[in-house]
């Protein structure tokens, strides 16, 4: 089952980044005739592209470092009304002898 889960992710990715060559080139021709120069174009194009990339990934670390502070945490940094009752309840029992 994993392996159809991963076919159809790479087959994702493969379409969302055919998509991107595609608005890429429309882009880069709406702008030669706006701008009047193919090089301005590809090369405003490229840097709008490059930018959008920075941006996602630097929310995707961030996304991911909050992610992970939460996953590694132990159970007591945020503990609920039930856990903070078993912790209590395991040191009285080591604590005595």
């Amino acid at each position: 089952m994993l392996r159809t889960d991963a076919r159809v992710l790479f087959a994702l990715f493969a379409l969302s980044g055919f998509t991107g060559l595609v608005y890429q080139s429309i882009w880069s021709h709406y702008l030669k005739l706006f701008l009047g120069s193919a090089a301005f174009a590809q090369s405003f194009v490229l840097a709008a592209f490059m930018g959008g990339m920075a941006l996602g990934a630097w929310l995707a670390s961030r996304w991911g470092v909050r992610r992970a502070a939460r996953a590694s945490s132990p159970p007591t940094a945020n503990p609920t009304p039930r856990s903070r009752w078993t912790c209590r309840g395991r040191a009285r029992k080591t604590s005595t002898p």
